[in-house]
């Protein structure tokens, strides 16, 4: 595995059927973690169909980890009726060091689904994840680098 790519699912706090196939895992509102149906190493192939279709022209060689929350997010007043929590967050970066770990991947290839896209040049639209709603100051462009940095922290505890 190369990557993470971490993502809301754009729905409430728990993940339904369509969540469990899309993501390697998922993560409620009180940060309880929920496997997907496909492994990160059904991800290495993607050929054969059966993978985590998460990333567009991006799901070779990534996991995918999704926030159940967001549903119904309006980008333009940063508001949803799920929005993202702290206990999904803070499970998110524990998650995603600890794959970092396991994986042998550098916490400089953990992205959010709207930085992978722009980092690629994928014309989608995703805003997923673009904002932190304790964290209002932070643009778009700026929620990556508060990701990573919080994911090295947890990689050197």
């Amino acid at each position: 595995m190369k990557r993470i790519i971490i993502h809301h699912t754009g729905g409430a706090y728990k993940p339904n059927d369509t969540d469990l196939k899309a993501y390697h895992y998922l993560i409620d509102n009180i940060g309880n973690i929920y496997e997907g149906v496909y492994k990160p190493s059904d991800n290495e192939d993607c050929t054969d169909g059966k993978y985590a279709a998460h990333t567009k022209l991006g799901n070779t060689g990534s996991i995918g980890i999704a926030a159940c929350c967001n549903y119904g997010f309006d980008i333009k007043h940063k508001q949803s009726i799920y929005p993202l929590t702290l206990q999904q967050l803070k499970a998110m970066i524990k998650l995603s060091a600890k794959l970092c770990k396991a994986y042998n991947i550098p916490a400089s290839q953990v992205f959010t689904h709207y930085w992978f896209d722009k980092c690629n040049n994928i014309k989608q639209g995703k805003s997923d994840i673009t904002y932190i709603p304790w964290k209002p100051e932070l643009a778009p462009d700026q929620v990556i680098g508060y990701f990573r940095s919080e994911i090295r922290k947890e990689l050197n505890k």
